[in-house]
């Protein structure tokens, strides 16, 4: 999101709604779904193995205080 869009939004009054806050799913847990044997589209295969270090740092993040991945994502 553009840095001039929630200034703008909040002087005229406006909500906002954030697209995609779970990063197209890669924020919502996708490593410990993986290895409970849920199905992936190839797609998201291919971008778990690009972002595994990172997603593995963010679903340990996450474990840390006992929060699931995804309402950390939302939260944050």
């Amino acid at each position: 999101m553009e840095l001039e869009v929630i200034p703008s939004a909040r002087h005229h009054g406006l909500g906002l709604l954030p697209w995609s806050p779970l990063g197209g799913g890669m924020l919502g847990g996708v490593l410990a779904k993986a290895t409970e044997g849920r199905r992936a589209s190839e797609l998201t295969l291919k971008r778990i193995s690009e972002k595994r270090p990172q997603l593995e740092r963010y679903e340990a993040f996450a474990r840390e205080p006992g929060e699931q991945p995804a309402d950390l994502a939302l939260a944050w």
